[in-house]
């Protein structure tokens, strides 16, 4: 971020496969990713630990941009100023499109948010099994194969 922030640029993070991951800095330290920019978006499509066929999610960490998301989730309105009582009436502001996902899918999503330790302790099951099982054909053929260092694991992939 000292480099954005030094030339005065926005930062806005790829975290489509990063639900509950963490950067681990040099001392140690923990911080999620999805929280580290100005923005950050996730994936819910069918590839990602947690799906919802299509969709994902919005991180926002800089308030400057909070006001702008709302009206484009609000299809370019300044409705939710309406029901607060800021504007007598509500009209299109800006670009925005229907971003909401229907009943049953947000159901189906949240369902899986409320079981996430359990998807990804068997995420990281599953993915143990492939290191283990691929490790002694890495080693003799002198792959560059390990576990990443720079950030807790996210299980999605396992490479050689």
């Amino acid at each position: 971020m000292d480099i954005a922030i030094k030339h005065n640029l926005f930062v806005i993070e790829d975290a489509a496969q990063a639900i509950d991951s963490y950067f681990i800095a040099k001392n140690g330290e923990k911080k999620a990713l999805g929280s580290i920019g100005h923005l950050a978006a996730f994936s819910f499509h069918e590839t990602k630990n947690i799906i919802s066929g299509e969709g994902g999610m919005l991180v926002i960490n800089d308030d400057r941009f909070i006001n702008r998301a709302e009206i484009i989730w609000e299809k370019g309105t300044n409705r939710s100023s309406f029901f607060r009582g800021e504007v007598d009436k509500y009209g299109w502001v800006d670009i925005g499109s229907s971003f909401l996902p229907s009943e049953i899918i947000a159901a189906f999503l949240w369902a899986q948010l409320e079981n996430l330790d359990n998807i990804q302790e068997k995420r990281k099951s599953h993915w143990n099994n492939y290191y283990l099982g691929l490790s002694h054909w890495a080693k003799k053929n002198e792959s560059n194969y390990h576990k990443q260092q720079i950030m807790e694991q996210i299980m999605h992939i396992c490479f050689i």
